[in-house]
């Protein structure tokens, strides 16, 4: 019969016997999370948004397979506008913008260059800063 004295004993060495083990994998695993975070490819900003702006966003090796994109964006607008992300010459995905700005796209994307469009309504000024990274196969 197992002592509740004996049990503990055994948990507790069980523990320990676990410990170094977990002690060795933690900064392995802080490691591979760290260089899995995405660092993005570029960055632009859309300073005038009282006017039509077209940005060309390039993937820094257009030889590589690119699979797919992200795209973030931080700013604010005074008044309102939109901004598309153009695939084949047609709106691929949209925001509608109004006071502070703050949203992500992302997904399939095969080509190394993606064309971004902004669109003013009533803005009257603000920026944007667009941070994009094309994922390579």
């Amino acid at each position: 019969m197992t002592t509740p004295y004996y049990a503990m004993q055994r948990s507790l060495a069980l523990a320990l016997d676990v410990m170094p083990l977990t002690s060795r994998i933690f900064p392995i695993a802080v490691v591979v999370l760290l260089t899995g975070c995405t660092e993005y490819d570029g960055k632009v900003s859309l300073d005038n948004l009282t006017q039509l702006t077209r940005v060309t966003l390039r993937a820094p090796n257009p030889n590589s397979a690119i699979v797919g994109i992200t795209i973030a964006a931080r700013g604010r607008i005074n008044g309102t506008g939109r901004v598309f992300l153009i695939l084949n010459g047609k709106p691929y995905q949209s925001e509608e913008l109004e006071g502070r700005i703050h949203f992500r796209w992302g997904g399939d994307w095969y080509s190394p260059v993606a064309v971004v469009q902004y669109e003013p309504q009533d803005a009257s000024g603000g920026q944007i800063d667009l941070r994009y990274d094309f994922r390579e196969l």
